[in-house]
């Protein structure tokens, strides 16, 4: 079992972390001042704590440890061997493309997190988490309305929505802020307090969300509060309820996989063409096998 006053020191690294990968932002001092040093926080926090934890690594007792180390060790392995014996230059396997960085380093960084925070889970971790959230989610709602005023101090060169907040992308700004909203959402439902603060928090991010212009943010929040209403009602054992979600949640699965498509009702709101692209990319991965 591992001690306490670990738990709680690798809780608080994890914690300061995910808050700097969150709104770390270097204008004029890299080329790519957005995705290059949240990349680095992320591989340097993923380091510290992976070695705090095998330091102890006797006391590591967990079922399932072996099964996910297991699990981690077969898809790196994969991971590795496409970057090492693929076509493409090795920096960009390590590293990943620019403005993405998402190569080998980011993707070891993410399994390792999984892997630490799989160990030092509990009730305490679990709130000093959603703690976390909230902050990263109210400096990014917060800066979103910095710059739909306009007055954004960094002076990006935004050619689209003028609200990318710290991850410099209408889309995933929109989608990070969904998640927050749909967070304090069950905060305001199921907390015994505060529940009008988390309502006006949630309100607010939603806000901010539709003003990137951006679709994925509507869509990620429709889903999450929908998940939230299900889990509500199984806890209450609304059988009505759950059979109406389940049918619901079937339909709108069936409109949203037509959509992104482009075909149904609601293709016109979903398609994009990069979304297309991203099918073309499945389906030669899935032939390359």
């Amino acid at each position: 079992m591992l001690d306490a006053r670990l738990v709680d020191s690798i809780g608080k690294i994890i914690s300061l972390g995910t808050i700097l990968t969150c709104v770390l932002v270097t204008p004029q001092l890299a080329l790519d001042p957005i995705n290059l040093p949240k990349m680095v926080v992320l591989a340097i926090t993923a380091g510290v704590v992976l070695g705090m934890l095998f330091s102890v690594r006797s006391s590591i007792t967990k079922n399932g440890s072996k099964t996910m180390l297991y699990l981690f060790f077969g898809f790196f392995v994969s991971l590795a061997a496409s970057v090492f014996f693929s076509d493409q230059p090795l920096t960009q396997g390590i590293f990943g493309t620019h403005g993405r960085n998402t190569g080998l380093i980011t993707y070891f960084s993410f399994m390792t997190l999984l892997f630490v925070a799989f160990h030092i889970s509990n009730q305490k971790e679990l709130k000093r988490f959603v703690k976390t959230l909230y902050i990263a989610g109210l400096l990014s709602a917060a800066y979103g309305l910095i710059q739909f005023l306009g007055v954004d101090p960094a002076g990006w060169d935004i050619y689209a929505s003028p609200v990318v907040g710290f991850l410099g992308n209408s889309d995933f700004q929109s989608a990070f802020l969904a998640i927050f909203a749909t967070v304090a959402l069950s905060q305001g439902i199921l907390g015994q307090s505060n529940r009008w603060p988390n309502f006006t928090i949630a309100a607010f991010t939603m806000v901010i969300a539709y003003l990137t212009q951006a679709k994925q943010g509507l869509i990620a929040f429709i889903i999450g509060a929908s998940i939230l209403i299900f889990v509500i009602a199984i806890k209450k054992n609304w059988k009505v309820v759950i059979g109406l979600y389940l049918v619901g949640a079937a339909s709108g699965i069936t409109l949203i996989a037509f959509g992104l498509k482009n075909l149904g009702p609601i293709g016109h709101i979903l398609y994009k063409s990069s979304l297309e692209a991203r099918f073309y990319y499945w389906q030669a991965a899935i032939r390359a096998f």
